[in-house]
C-alpha cells in the first residue's frame, strides 16, 4: 500500500469522476460502478434506501441512467486521514434525457485505499447544492 497526500488522492478521484460520467453516458453502469465503489459498498440514494454491494449500485444506475440523460460531478472539498478514510464532498447536476429539466444534489463519499487504487465504501445522496464554505465549516476535522 503506497503512503499518498490528499492532493495526490483528489486528482485520482477527478479523474475517476470524469471516466465515471463517460462511462454513464455511454451507458456503462457496471465499469462505473467497478471503477469507483468497492464490492461491498453501502450506497443511500435519495429516496433513502440503503443499496448495498456492485451489483444492487448498478441496477439503481441502470434504472436512472433511462430517466436522465447526463450526470456532471463537481468535487467541492476533501478530508480525512491518506492513510485510512478520506471524505470527498461533491455536487451534481443531472439533466434529463429529450428535456432541459436539471436537478441538483450533492453527496459526501468515503473513500479507502484498495491496493493501489482509492474506491467508494459508502455514499450518501441528498438534494440541492452545497457550497465550498458552508461544506468547510461543516465537516469532521
Amino acid at each position: 500500500m503506497t503512503h499518498v497526500t490528499l492532493d495526490e488522492i483528489s486528482r485520482v478521484l477527478d479523474r475517476k469522476y470524469r471516466r465515471g460520467e463517460a462511462m454513464f453516458r455511454a451507458g456503462d453502469m457496471q465499469g462505473a460502478v467497478h471503477d469507483l465503489y468497492t464490492d461491498d459498498a453501502v450506497y443511500l440514494n435519495p429516496a433513502l434506501r440503503v443499496l448495498k454491494g456492485r451489483e444492487a449500485i448498478i441496477a439503481f444506475f441502470e434504472t436512472i441512467r433511462s430517466q436522465i440523460g447526463e450526470v456532471s460531478v463537481s468535487p467541492v472539498c476533501l478530508w480525512g486521514d491518506p492513510q485510512g478514510t478520506v471524505y470527498q464532498l461533491c455536487n451534481t447536476v443531472r439533466r434529463t434525457t429529450g428535456s432541459e429539466d436539471v436537478t441538483h444534489a450533492h453527496y459526501i463519499a468515503a473513500f479507502r485505499q484498495v491496493g493501489e487504487d482509492w474506491l467508494c465504501e459508502m455514499e450518501v445522496v441528498a438534494a440541492g447544492h452545497i457550497d465550498v464554505t458552508s461544506a468547510t465549516q461543516h465537516r469532521a476535522v
